[in-house]
């Protein structure tokens, strides 16, 4: 539902003919920890702020996360977000007419510089 991001997947699959689109997420991520701390206070009726706006969907799935465990949370959030990117009209469209596109669900580990792949991939249904 973000057009910036809309905006990009669109030229990468429909333009560029990229045949996987990598979601990747971070430890350490402060938007996922502020949203995790959002959770906790009752949810307020509407985001005040564009940030807000921004972070209310993460901070949602932080509702549904057990524990304090900022990992599991950056991982539920690009799982959901690998499913978000494959119901897209974008993928949807790759995919009636034919094209092999794989979205993957990985996350960036910024203590060790690696890449770890979460196992969660969407393809062609």
């Amino acid at each position: 539902t973000d057009d910036s991001a809309l905006s990009v997947l669109t030229y990468a699959v429909e333009h560029v003919g990229v045949s996987h689109v990598l979601l990747v997420g971070h430890t350490n991520c402060g938007g996922a920890a502020a949203c995790a701390q959002a959770a906790k206070a009752p949810a307020a009726s509407e985001p005040a702020s564009p940030l807000e706006r921004w972070l209310a969907p993460l901070t949602e799935i932080a509702r549904t996360v057990e524990g304090e465990d900022l990992t599991a949370l950056v991982e539920a959030n690009v799982r959901v977000q690998v499913e978000n990117i494959a119901l897209s009209d974008v993928m949807q469209r790759a995919w009636a007419k034919g094209r092999d596109v794989q979205v993957h669900g990985w996350v960036y580990e910024l203590e060790s510089g690696r890449l770890r792949d979460l196992g969660v991939t969407v393809g062609k249904q």
